[in-house]
């Protein structure tokens, strides 16, 4: 009975439970999952008109309760043609999202979105937050750009050093309190001034996740003007930097304020395990497009993974700007009033100021707070976290600005946390406190940042950026070209310096005998090239090689160039001193062990005694060009003795295979027409000569003083071996003949109507006779005619707003070709090496050289632009390059970071300065002729043609018709474009920008891993790097000559393949743990940096050419480690995790002799 009794008690118990659930179930209204993207759940699209894609909803969505019962607080209302949000989902499909396809959906009509004028009315239904609420994770954070308006040392002095030392007061003080912080080249001088108490706190903050260092570069790298090699290099130097003082490793990247975003960053963040990454300036339509399917979280992949290995999570910023009222919310006027140091310091532009947060309306603003982080919660597709980030330009300057946003915002979080109707939760936190949580939820392994297979995955690029309207930020790609060709100047010297520093490096410390030289050596030249690393990092920072900062910056930012240009010039030159002077001892038969002669040992520590790079090198100096802080390089100097005595000279070939080509050299001497060049050879330890061609003409750069002749001197063909030192002498020894040319300078006035022609035995150039510009290419061996026609084009900009300045490119109608003068100024010079033509305009000297000097490839052309606009203030001036190739619907296809290349379309429902596009190396169309050679109709058996234009520095390019490229080649703008620099773009610069036009047929390809992925061919690729790491020069005293062998191969008689590239060959000094077990025996540790280009597109190739392709094509796809170091008995390499250089903590070295990279691929391996 007891039993009976207890049964009814129970049943009658959980009855009532039942009916109370039912009771409340009804009461709270039933909540149903709604699919995450309109698109592909409801398949509900329609074309509206001008307001292009857009979705509606289907009839029975639109009755469901959470649609039709209004929450506490009334939404805003949708109109007809806006979608709503849908709640976040339980079941997720993946979305596979391209840029390519996003813009061809997109109209770009900016349709007003009001209060979220760029975007959309969003509404919410608070019941999707019952089971988990919304957390908020509020990342106090303070960008600092290392120089803008003021230079770098200026704003540390000012504002950094009050951040930094205010922050760590606080962070000590308030254990709740959290900071993220990004920029080493700051930080570094931060930490210099610490004491080693104030390290170590610093560094226990550091480790209890209090401060964390996001991204950890030298600074917040642009990512359109700069090459893949500098952004790396900022990053190692970050990361060593990090390593070297704290033994931090950072997680996340964070890119808040770089003008764009490119899929190469996204490849390099994933390559340095970074779990996300945070983007903020995008395309505004772009930002629209991926809110409206709650794809702002994505994968970012490389369009050429097919596998998925290089995808990283990427979280874009929905909203106008990184500053505090567009990371609340969608409504500026609200979150302004939650910036609670702008109760002190700064006023909210929508008159509607912060309060302080009080007892008596903390549940008012609570609210307030609240609707808007829902609001943003509505755009991700996350299960309901939220990234709040709390900062803006140099914040957090004081510990009274800290206590604003700490106090006020405490008093929102402990009332949003003790009271859950709110369904919030707030904490302050990291970026990585946020990952880590959306990981967690994602499922997605920490171990290894692969994404979870629900998330959206992106492929392409992410410019061209437009803030608002039409304003385009497409002016700075070619901003200030004379900074962006000093830096890609200093890039190039310091990638020699890094090779030859660590060759001789480990040289010196691998043998007992020249070990005594190691110290001396060490302390010498590494800090000159460590400043050199540094400065280039500087100068990649998103408002130096951008050209956007102050005059008075950009000066600042030229001076550190010069100065790096020349400590780099120094380690490089010392270098080889030693490297060359220590081999002969080393390959001695009879006894290598012998002591260094101490006549030797005095010279080399002689030299090492004067390493200021101010003063130079007397006796080894750089014969590279001597820059200019504003206007042109100048060629440097050799004196010829009078008397017969020989100058030499070595020239480095920095790459790993042998090239043929001429080089030239400014000479002065009495009468230097009896001039004798020879090229030192070493086969067999016999030394051989072997006379070049000299081809002479007066110098155009100098204005000679009287009784001195100055001659500029082409030679060659000079044949280098990779990676290697050869040696040429140059003397007046009365007897060798060598007639100065006398170039032709004539008007157009003196000409008759027959054209100009250049030829080599490859190729024949004709140009206008009356204009002097180049009109047909062509192939001497194919037989292909092509047109290929290059002018002038010149934009204004308006005086109304918008208008172009630094940033931004707003012209004033359609271009107009530049008017030759009546009669233009022609000089023509025809020798035995190299053909050229130059127009002299009032805007810009414009050469075509041809070479005929055994170079490869053959049918290279060389154009050179001298541009001077200093007489105007509202220019921009740009080169065209028209052809009769077909190239299918405008497109045309620029290179990301010299990395990859990126097909893009010209549109006309954007206006021409959206679709210009930054030009890092390359550019190219390819197509059918119009027009057969033989006149037959073009047919799809006809071979597909490309023009390839290669540059020496980065430019804006677009193409607005078949078969045209055009490149900005500078630009002067009489106002300020009112993004915060308030300058003109004005100044007295003169820029020498270089390309080289490659013409060739392409054979096709129909299958294989890489047949849609856009790449270069062979000659092309090999074109593109003598414009990006030429031949350098360096001079040597006749004293030392007896010293040194007439050549030498860094590699001795080893191979690499030709589809390698070597990045970078570093040495770093590092105490860490970490590298105990491989720091050699001085404390070093050298790192190889490679990159496995993808397989070369096949073009048709003259005869001779055809044999370095079969080489190449037939070479194995790996490295010999043990053969290419053998003299530095180095052995072994492992591969690492991180492209830092710098092994993690749980990893494992695994060594091997050989080393493999796989195609499109860039790896870093420890050498042992």
């Amino acid at each position: 009975m007891r039993l009976r009794s207890l049964f009814k008690t129970s049943l009658f118990f959980f009855g009532l439970c039942f009916l109370v659930y039912i009771m409340l179930y009804m009461q709270a209204g039933h909540k149903e999952a709604t699919p995450t993207d309109l698109v592909n759940q409801f398949n509900v699209v329609q074309k509206k008109g001008y307001s292009g894609l857009k979705m509606e909803w289907l009839h029975y969505v639109s009755k469901r309760p959470e649609f039709t019962k209004a929450p506490a607080k009334k939404p805003v209302e949708h109109s007809s043609k806006e979608q709503k949000v849908a709640d976040a989902p339980k079941q997720r499909q993946r979305k596979s999202l391209q840029m390519s396809q996003i813009y061809e959906e997109l109209e770009f009509v900016n349709t007003p979105g009001g209060a979220w004028t760029q975007g959309f009315p969003i509404s919410y239904n608070l019941d999707q937050w019952a089971e988990k609420p919304l957390e908020v994770f509020l990342v106090p954070h303070s960008h600092q750009d290392p120089g803008w308006v003021m230079t770098l040392e200026e704003y540390f002095r000012t504002k950094t050093k009050k951040c930094l030392d205010s922050t760590l007061k606080v962070l000590e003080s308030r254990p709740d309190a959290r900071f993220s912080y990004a920029e080493i080249s700051f930080f570094s001088m931060w930490v210099a001034g610490l004491t080693e108490d104030e390290k170590n706190r610093v560094k226990k903050l550091l480790n209890n996740g209090q401060l964390e260092v996001v991204s950890g570069g030298w600074v917040m790298t642009d990512e359109a003007a700069g090459h893949h090699y500098a952004m790396l290099d900022q990053l190692i130097e970050g990361h060593q930097w990090l390593l070297e003082n704290f033994d931090y490793r950072p997680n996340v990247s964070w890119s808040i304020d770089p003008f764009g975003h490119s899929p190469t960053m996204a490849y390099l963040n994933r390559k340095m395990r970074f779990s996300a990454m945070v983007l903020q300036r995008v395309h505004y339509e772009v930002k629209k497009y991926l809110a409206k399917r709650q794809s702002l979280e994505f994968s970012w992949r490389q369009y050429w993974d097919n596998n998925g290995h290089t995808e990283i999570l990427a979280h874009m910023m929905p909203f106008y700007s990184y500053d505090v009222p567009h990371t609340c919310g969608p409504e500026p006027a609200v979150c302004c009033q939650f910036d609670f140091a702008r109760l002190q310091r700064f006023k909210c532009p929508w008159k509607i100021q912060p309060q302080v947060i009080t007892q008596n309306n903390v549940a008012e603003r609570a609210r307030l707070l609240a609707d808007q982080y829902r609001k943003k919660a509505m755009l991700f597709d996350n299960d309901g976290l939220l990234l709040v980030p709390l900062g803006d330009d140099f914040r957090y300057l004081s510990e009274e600005e800290w206590g604003l946003q700490m106090d006020n915002y405490g008093r929102l979080i402990q009332h949003f946390n003790s009271n859950p109707e709110y369904r919030i939760k707030v904490r302050f936190a990291t970026v990585s406190d946020y990952f880590n949580a959306l990981h967690q939820r994602l499922k997605t392994r920490t171990n290894e940042p692969h994404l979870a297979t629900e998330m959206a995955q992106l492929t392409g690029d992410l410019f061209t950026y437009a803030d608002r309207d039409h304003d385009y930020w497409s002016g700075y790609f070619t901003s200030r070209p004379a900074e962006k060709s000093l830096i890609r100047h200093l890039e190039s010297e310091l990638r020699s310096a890094e090779l030859l520093y660590s060759y001789t490096h480990q040289f010196l410390a691998s043998d007992q005998t020249r070990y005594a030289l190691l110290p001396g050596f060490q302390s010498s030249l590494f800090g000159h090239l460590t400043e050199a690393r540094r400065t280039l990092g500087l100068l990649h920072h998103h408002d130096a090689i951008t050209g956007t900062a102050k005059p008075l910056v950009a000066s600042d930012y030229v001076t550190k160039l010069l100065n790096a240009i020349r400590a780099t010039r120094l380690v490089f030159s010392v270098s080889v001193a030693h490297l060359l002077v220590l081999f002969v001892g080393h390959r001695a038969a009879d006894n290598p062990r012998l002591p260094i002669p101490g006549a030797v040992k005095d010279r080399l520590e002689s030299l090492l005694a004067n390493t200021n790079p101010l003063d130079g090198l007397q006796d080894v100096s750089s014969l590279e060009d001597e820059f200019f802080a504003e206007g042109l390089s100048r060629s440097r100097i050799l004196k010829l003795d009078p008397k017969g005595s020989p100058s030499f000279i070595y020239l480095f070939n920095p790459v790993p295979y042998s090239r043929t080509l001429s080089t030239t050299l400014t000479l002065q001497g009495p009468a230097p027409k009896t001039l004798l060049v020879t090229q030192s050879t070493l086969k067999e330890q016999l030394i051989s000569q072997r006379d070049l061609i000299v081809q002479l003409e007066p110098s155009v750069q100098y204005n000679s003083p009287r009784g001195v002749e100055l001659f500029t001197a082409r030679i060659g063909p000079v044949v280098m071996g990779p990676m290697s030192l050869t040696r040429l002498s140059v003397q007046v020894d009365g007897k060798t003949i060598v007639t100065p040319l006398q170039p032709s300078s004539r008007d157009s006035s003196d000409s008759d109507a027959t054209d100009i022609v250049l030829s080599s035995d490859t190729v024949e150039l004709r140009f206008d006779a009356q204009t002097g510009l180049i009109k047909q290419f062509i192939d001497r061996l194919s037989g292909l005619y092509l047109d290929v026609l290059v002018d002038f084009v010149q934009y204004h900009t308006a005086q109304n707003k918008p208008h172009s300045g630094a940033y931004i490119f707003v012209p004033e109608g359609a271009g107009k070709v530049m008017e030759l003068p009546k009669t233009p100024q022609l000089r023509i010079v025809r020798g035995p090496l190299c053909e050229e033509i130059t127009v002299y305009t009032q805007y810009v000297n414009h050469t075509v050289r041809l070479y005929k000097d055994a170079r490869y490839p053959s049918q290279a052309i060389e154009l050179q632009n001298t541009v001077d606009l200093c007489s105007t203030n509202n220019m921009e001036l740009v080169m065209r390059v028209r052809t009769n190739i077909s190239s299918a619907h405008r497109t045309f296809f620029t290179d990301s970071n010299c990395f990859q290349f990126i097909q893009r379309t010209y549109y006309d429902k954007l206006p021409l300065q959206g679709n210009l596009y930054p030009m890092t190396c390359a550019a190219f169309v390819e197509g059918f002729p119009e027009v057969r050679t033989d006149q037959k109709p073009v047919s799809d058996k006809d071979p597909h043609i490309r023009l390839s234009l290669l540059t020496a520095h980065a430019h804006g390019v677009t193409s607005t018709n078949a078969g045209e490229l055009m490149v900005w080649l500078d630009r002067r703008t009489p106002q300020d474009d009112d993004r915060g620099v308030e300058s003109p773009l004005v100044g007295s610069w003169i820029t020498e920008s270089r390309f080289v036009l490659h013409i060739e047929t392409l054979e096709r390809q129909s299958s294989g891993p890489f047949v849609n992925v856009p790449r270069l061919s062979l000659p092309t690729y090999r074109a593109l790097t003598d414009l990006l790491r030429p031949v350098q020069r360096i001079f040597i005293s006749s004293s030392w000559i007896n010293l040194m062998p007439a050549q030498f191969a860094l590699f001795g008689d080893a191979r690499i393949p030709c589809d390698y590239e070597l990045l970078n060959l570093k040495t770093y000094h590092s105490r860490s743990q970490v590298f105990k077990a491989i720091t050699n025996t001085k404390g070093a540790q050298i790192g190889l940096i490679l990159h496995r280009l993808a397989p070369f597109v096949k073009s048709s190739h003259p005869a001779d050419d055809q044999a370095m392709v079969d080489l190449c094509e037939s070479s194995a796809p790996e490295l010999d480690i043990k053969t290419i170091f053998a003299p530095l008995k180095l052995s072994q390499a492992a591969k690492l995790r991180r492209l830092t250089m710098i092994p993690e903590p749980d990893e494992t070295l695994n060594w091997h002799s050989s080393v493999t990279v796989e195609p499109m691929e860039l790896e870093t391996f420890l050498l042992n």
